[in-house]
């Protein structure tokens, strides 16, 4: 068995979406020897965040603009990831994947399927469990490295010093909790994760997404549903390909009659259409309008204020689509069963209200590392 840790530098995350410019790693024995240490340089194809450029990269912006583009190294990149004989590893490497997957759908090419293990909560694991202290939320790659002693890296934000720092790091570890790399991953559960078909996963992730299933009480937009509803239309992205019908590049508006009371549903739909490259969209700047009925105090069946006003803006002139909402489930091609039984999406889907660093989704901060 082999091990590879690895670092991604980006030189924008504008709009949430990652632009990579350089991809750092190093790949050991299980006895943390060295076989290969290399840095691939890419040209982002893409503008560079001027703070990025002038604070976190260690190259000009002549030099990554000299590279090749990421699908130069895309092949060499998935041989390092999916070598069945490597274990994967990083600091706040779920972020690392995300920008891979952002690459993917940007050049079209296949997603990695992979495991891959967090030194950052590894170290969380062992601090918390000494007279260290515990969460480590804030703790870079550096600030790790001060705390057990190592050396810091030659070029802090040079992703293949990064990544020599994060080996030295978890085999440091090994020796203080006495234990091989196997053992240390049973011992800090929360470093384990996964990413599959462009979605990422880890224990972490898991199980605030569980806890916030869990904390939806109620199924109506208002309050913190209808915060986390317009955080999701804020950080929402295609699972994979774009599934083209006829949705395709067209906007698209609920009842409030469907809205109001259906939340967890809604939240499924918005995904469904975001993968067919449909944008919900409240108002009547839109293509498509979804009808709900419901009936008053007296069981007389009334229409929503949104609907009277997309009425009212076709006998204008305007040409709004009126669907019912079994139509637009065939379209969707999923039964009402299925959308009932959707699993509630985890936080990488949600807009964060605060980001920096490392954390960044959703291009409302200048940084993409920290």
């Amino acid at each position: 068995m082999k091990y590879l840790f690895f670092d991604i530098e980006c030189a924008n995350c504008f709009n949430g979406v990652a632009k990579i410019c350089e991809f750092g790693y190093v790949l050991t024995d299980e006895n943390f020897n060295v076989i290969q240490k290399e840095i691939f340089l890419i040209n982002p194809n893409d503008e560079f965040d001027w703070y990025v450029a002038k604070k976190l990269l260690n190259y000009s912006v002549n030099s990554y603009r000299r590279s090749p583009i990421y699908t130069h190294y895309y092949k060499k990149i998935k041989a390092l990831i999916t070598d069945d004989d490597v274990m994967i590893f990083g600091h706040t490497v779920d972020s690392d994947f995300k920008f891979l997957n952002d690459e993917a759908r940007r050049y079209s090419l296949s997603f990695f399927s992979c495991k891959f293990y967090d030194a950052k909560y590894m170290y969380d694991t062992y601090a918390r469990t000494t007279s260290e202290g515990g969460d480590n939320n804030s703790l870079s790659v550096s600030k790790i490295c001060v705390a057990l002693g190592i050396e810091l890296p030659e070029n802090v934000h040079k992703s293949v010093d990064d990544a020599y720092a994060t080996m030295l790091i978890v085999k440091e570890l090994t020796k203080r909790m006495n234990v091989d790399v196997n053992g240390l991953i049973e011992l800090c559960p929360d470093c384990k994760g996964e990413t599959a078909d462009g979605v990422i996963k880890t224990v972490i992730t898991e199980r605030a997404r569980l806890k916030r299933e869990a904390t939806a009480k109620s199924n109506y937009m208002k309050g913190v549903n209808k915060c986390r509803f317009f955080r999701f239309l804020g950080g929402v992205r295609p699972q994979g390909p774009i599934r083209i019908n006829e949705l395709t590049g067209k906007k698209i508006c609920f009842s409030l009659n469907y809205e109001r009371d259906h939340f967890k549903q809604l939240l499924s739909l918005v995904q469904l259409l975001k993968n067919c490259g449909c944008t919900y969209r409240r108002g009547t700047a839109i293509d498509y309008f979804v009808s709900y009925a419901a009936c008053d105090e007296d069981g007389n069946e009334t229409i929503c204020q949104r609907e009277s006003a997309v009425r009212s803006a076709n006998e204008e002139g305007a040409n709004i689509k009126i669907l019912t909402l079994s139509e637009l489930l065939k379209i969707l091609s999923v039964t009402d069963d299925e959308l009932n039984a959707m699993p509630f999406p985890d936080e990488s889907s949600f807009a964060k209200s605060r980001v920096s660093g490392k954390n960044f989704r959703n291009g409302n901060n200048t940084s993409c590392k920290g």
